[in-house]
């Protein structure tokens, strides 16, 4: 029995469920990565934990279920590891600098990205609704830079940019990763490698606001469970609509819990952003 099957013997669940709470966990993780940064806790060493927790909580799985760990594309799932690690470390960063609805927005701008890097890496043909999908989407990213000389900001905006640069590199060799090798295969080596990536920065502190550090870590193990499941009865654009649901969610914590200002800009930027991504994944 493969690793997908012995997965549905234990989970049934409604692609759509899965894929709303798989939002609602990131979007709690965004709320907690803010909190922890803001009270001191280091970029790499949140990062650190999201891995090592991912590692314990996988190899528990595997011990239990005394599932054979076979992997057979180690090419693809080491480069989907390593530019995850790196993907997500500056998602971190960003936090920095963002509030937690801009920072997501542009996180999941990866599918513009893949628009512009498929022709080019996957030989894969562009067409007129792509290169639209890239227009608008610079413009909905140039309507959150109006107005806002600050130079902390704007570096947040080049930083969540590039999260979504490295993300879709990410998206494209998990792509052709998934073609050799499980979900909980390819989780568990990019949890392995981002644990053994990271020790060496870890500074090996106690966190100061540990409970937001375990929580951080916590749902973003629980959004990537639930998005793995959820995606294998989705479609990519009834995935990215579930998926946009995370940035509404994070903007909404964002000004319920830590007080962000609400901006109608934002909304419109997220509106052409959304559009963008439909248009980048019509085929």
């Amino acid at each position: 029995m493969t690793a997908e099957k012995v997965a549905d013997t234990y989970i049934v669940m409604n692609p759509w469920i899965a894929a709303f709470a798989s939002a609602l966990c990131f979007a709690l993780m965004s709320l907690f990565v803010k909190m922890a940064i803001t009270s001191g806790v280091k970029v790499l060493d949140l990062t650190f934990y999201r891995f090592a927790f991912g590692s314990i909580a996988l190899g528990a799985y595997f011990l239990l279920r005394r599932r054979d760990f076979q992997v057979k594309s180690w090419k693809f799932s080491l480069l989907r590891a390593f530019t995850n690690i790196f993907a997500v470390s500056l998602f971190y960063y960003s936090f920095q600098y963002l509030d937690l609805g801009t920072a997501n927005l542009l996180n999941l701008t990866y599918p513009i990205f893949i628009s512009i890097l498929a022709p080019l890496i996957l030989r894969e043909q562009t067409s007129a609704a792509k290169i639209l999908a890239v227009l608008l989407s610079s413009i909905g990213v140039g309507i959150l830079l109006i107005g806002k000389s600050d130079l902390t900001y704007q570096t947040g905006i080049w930083i969540g940019l590039a999260c979504g640069l490295v993300s879709a590199i990410t998206i494209m060799s998990l792509k052709q990763a998934r073609k050799f090798d499980s979900p909980q295969v390819i989780v568990a080596i990019l949890m392995t490698c981002g644990t053994a990536a990271l020790a060496p920065f870890f500074s090996f502190e106690f966190p100061s606001h540990w409970p937001a550090v375990f929580w951080a870590s916590f749902f973003a193990l629980t959004g990537q469970l639930f998005i793995t499941y959820s995606f294998r009865g989705l479609s990519a654009v009834q995935g990215s609509i579930a998926s946009s649901a995370r940035i509404l969610m994070s903007y909404s914590l964002g000004i319920l819990v830590l007080g962000d200002i609400f901006e109608w800009r934002f909304l419109i930027s997220f509106a052409l952003v959304m559009l963008a991504i439909y248009l980048a994944k019509k085929r």
